[in-house]
């Protein structure tokens, strides 16, 4: 980010104070936090995009991986009905 050591914004106030004068002062740090206000938003909507943006990128990944393998694996082969065979296997029991 900027870096500014004190005595550099010292000199740059001296030399807004003589050019400007003491009435415009007010005017241009209100103007000046509104730009970086501004500049602040922008960047963070910049990043949230960002961030939006990769995570769309990783779900998609995901999303081939998983179709990769569920491409990968056999169709399940559907398991018999037990309830005739669970039937006939009490009825058995309770003859003997």
């Amino acid at each position: 980010m900027l870096d500014f050591s004190w005595n550099e914004l010292a000199v740059t106030g001296v030399v807004a104070l003589v050019v400007l004068g003491p009435k415009e002062i007010p005017g241009l740090m209100h103007t000046a936090g509104k730009l970086v206000r501004r500049a602040r938003l922008i960047a963070h909507e910049f990043r949230l995009s960002l961030d939006e943006m990769a995570e769309e990128v990783e779900l998609e990944e995901y999303r081939e991986k998983a179709q990769k393998k569920a491409e990968a694996i056999e169709p399940a082969r559907p398991l018999p009905d037990p309830s005739p065979q669970a039937g006939e296997g009490v009825k058995e029991t309770e003859h003997d």
